[in-house]
């Protein structure tokens, strides 16, 4: 568990090598995609779409898919070679 913990926090470190002021540009980025989706999703629901949620579920998907995004995002220091041969 302990390495996992170190890789973590060493992720951490990476994002915050220059300080927290490097932080603002993702932030920002998350805030200026995530305002449009809630305006989206308020427009399609008031129309009475049926998409097997409701409203605040919708929501809360949009907020937590904002938030979590990152962790789906894989970086690798490995190269891959393709044979073209």
């Amino acid at each position: 568990m302990n390495k996992y913990l170190k890789t973590a926090h060493l992720s951490a470190l990476e994002k915050t090598n220059g300080g927290i002021i490097y932080l603002l540009p993702d932030i920002f980025i998350k805030i200026f995609t995530l305002i449009p989706l809630i305006f989206l999703w308020r427009v399609v629901m008031s129309y009475r779409v049926q998409v097997g949620m409701s409203l605040e579920q919708m929501l809360s998907y949009t907020y937590l898919s904002a938030l979590l995004a990152d962790l789906l995002v894989v970086k690798t220091s490995h190269k891959i070679h393709s044979d073209n041969g």
